[in-house]
């Protein structure tokens, strides 16, 4: 299958009151780390990623579906890369992300891909080094993480303002959104983890 790259170049406000420039990749095929389930290898040419290098960095990762029985097929594998502390968010559609519209699916939250090099000539790889190291350093696994003066992490929130951010902010737990139409992807007929956040009656 034939791969298209579109990169988009823009300038977004982070919730620090600051401007950063950064870019957006949207590639028309799944890019998510190998080391996920195999299973979900034949999913790829379905799927689009997007790599978030913007002030706040992360991928994001639409696979759509051709039928109930290819989502029912995936689904319990596709749970399996949420992390322990991740959130499944259900939500109605459609759906967009960034220009991207899912009238059924998931939209899996990641890690980035690639690495993080420091000054000093050490590499971290974001999408498997960097959780292993923010959970052990801060006993659980926030949604982001900033590096602080110090050079250490510390959790980044959307929500807390005045954050001592010194660095890109980084997404380091895979959370998993459930795009529901009720015939491709039909709650009724999958296994769904005890905490879900229901986000389908969510005014706009």
């Amino acid at each position: 299958m034939q791969r298209f790259r579109i990169i988009v170049w823009c300038l977004l406000c982070v919730a620090l009151s600051s401007s950063a420039p950064g870019i957006v990749i949207y590639d028309y095929v799944g890019t998510w780390p190998k080391s996920w389930p195999r299973e979900l290898e034949p999913l790829r040419p379905q799927a689009t990623s997007i790599d978030v290098g913007t002030a706040i960095q992360e991928a994001h990762y639409l696979i759509s579906f051709r039928n109930r029985e290819q989502f029912e097929s995936a689904w319990p594998f596709l749970i399996k890369v949420k992390s322990a502390e991740g959130l499944l968010i259900l939500e109605r559609v459609p759906f967009k992300d960034m220009r991207i519209v899912l009238n059924s699916g998931v939209c899996i939250l990641a890690p980035s891909n690639g690495s993080l090099q420091w000054p000093d000539g050490r590499s971290i790889e974001l999408n498997s080094e960097l959780p292993a190291i923010i959970r052990a350093t801060l006993q659980m696994l926030p949604e982001y993480v900033a590096p602080t003066k110090s050079g250490d992490w510390a959790e980044w929130r959307r929500d807390r303002g005045g954050q001592d951010v010194h660095g890109f902010i980084q997404r380091v737990r895979t959370d998993i959104v459930l795009v529901v139409d009720g015939k491709i992807v039909d709650l009724n007929r999958i296994q769904l983890p005890k905490d879900v956040t229901d986000r389908r009656f969510d005014s706009n």
